[in-house]
């Protein structure tokens, strides 16, 4: 329905099979500091209940604890066994299952983890149809959840997460999104390391790809809403 949604879930077996993880691999993800590895670790959690570990602040932090990096060709690896098995639909949401989730909870919390610029609809990803934010929204870019997006790519110590996202800890249901769920999962994953209970919280798998191109539905740019008729 739009571009980055999650893969089904024998696509995702498939994959992790070709990288040699077998049933009783503990398996952790990393990268060079980007969300991406948070969203490997929820589109795995949501769509098949797969626990992986992420390594706080990827290749980053490993370098900076004078660990080994190799080089070279990837390691050829015997395929391994991992099986997965599909969760219930309300763990990877698309529009339909988030708007009944907002009619079913009327105090539901949306927050949008892009930048400030995408969020006003100043900016326009381009794999955006429109530009602007889900009426109703907050904003909270997934950077600031860093300790320094340049320099240590952490997430921030506990105290300072319950200080940034204390307006969020209210017991309130809430959705994470973005433009594709990536960014998005890096707050879901502070959210829980927090004690958020994962009953009321939800990345929204479409986000903003999906959201942008449904055009029947409203805007917000900025303080302004602009509908789809208004062009």
């Amino acid at each position: 329905p739009a571009p980055g949604v999650s893969r089904p879930v024998a696509d995702l077996e498939a994959m992790l099979r070709a990288r040699g993880v077998r049933a009783d691999s503990v398996v952790v993800v990393y990268g060079d500091g980007g969300p991406e590895p948070y969203r490997l670790w929820w589109t795995l959690r949501a769509t098949a209940g797969y626990d992986v570990r992420v390594l706080d602040g990827g290749l980053p932090a490993w370098k900076a604890l004078g660990e080994a990096v190799a080089g070279g060709a990837p390691l050829t690896v015997a395929a391994g066994d991992v099986a997965l098995t599909a969760r219930p639909a309300r763990d990877a949401l698309l529009w339909d299952d988030l708007a009944a989730l907002r009619a079913q909870h009327p105090d539901l919390k949306l927050v949008d983890t892009r930048t400030f610029r995408e969020f006003t609809g100043e900016e326009q990803h381009k794999k955006a149809a429109r530009a602007g934010h889900i009426p109703g929204a907050t904003h909270l870019d997934w950077l600031d959840l860093l300790r320094d997006p340049t320099r240590d790519p952490r997430l921030k110590a506990t105290a300072d997460l319950k200080a940034l996202l204390a307006p969020y800890l209210d017991g309130a249901p809430l959705v994470t999104y973005c433009q594709s769920g990536t960014r998005s999962s890096t707050l879901y994953f502070a959210l829980l390391q927090l004690g958020f209970d994962e009953t009321k919280l939800w990345n929204y798998d479409g986000s903003w790809a999906e959201y942008s191109r449904l055009e029947a539905l409203p805007v917000e740019l900025g303080a302004r809403v602009a509908r789809a008729e208004e062009g």
